[in-house]
């Protein structure tokens, strides 16, 4: 990605995730992006308006996970308008190929996860989300609407 984008920056929002030994296991591959001032870790952002901000200033939304479903931030990131890069595991790649909001790549498979990256940041016209589509698709109202039909 950096040969391609030398400008490129990576933002790392929310808690560590100690369960998959993030920081252990990336710390040395993530030390030259930090002394290069590309990486950066945001922390937790519970501001509602902060995570808005946060979310519209990205070029594409990147979830490489292993072992989550289908987890709120891609659809935070495709609320916001945000294409996404997600590996194909049950749950992730969901609202991606449903919608055609993003690339799936295979896990645990960096250079598929550049070439995903990549095929966003070179067009993301195909795979811009519809903002509207996923909140509509993922509200409260229709949560409800479809358990209480379940008979909840």
């Amino acid at each position: 990605i950096l040969e391609s984008y030398p400008r490129a920056q990576l933002f790392y929002a929310g808690e560590a995730p100690a369960y998959e030994r993030f920081d252990l296991e990336c710390r040395p591959l993530l030390e030259p992006l930090i002394a290069g001032n590309r990486y950066h870790a945001l922390g937790r952002i519970d501001d509602r308006a902060e995570m808005s901000a946060f979310y519209s200033s990205l070029d594409v939304f990147v979830q490489p996970s292993r072992s989550d479903l289908q987890g709120l931030v891609q659809l935070e990131a495709a609320a916001c308008g945000i294409p996404l890069v997600v590996t194909d595991i049950p749950g992730a790649r969901a609202w991606v190929r449903e919608s055609g909001c993003g690339v799936i790549v295979r896990p645990e498979d960096p250079a598929a996860l550049a070439e995903g990256i990549g095929k966003v940041l070179r067009d993301p016209s195909p795979f811009r989300p519809d903002p509207k589509r996923t909140r509509d698709r993922f509200s409260a109202q229709r949560a409800l609407a479809a358990l209480k039909g379940a008979g909840f």
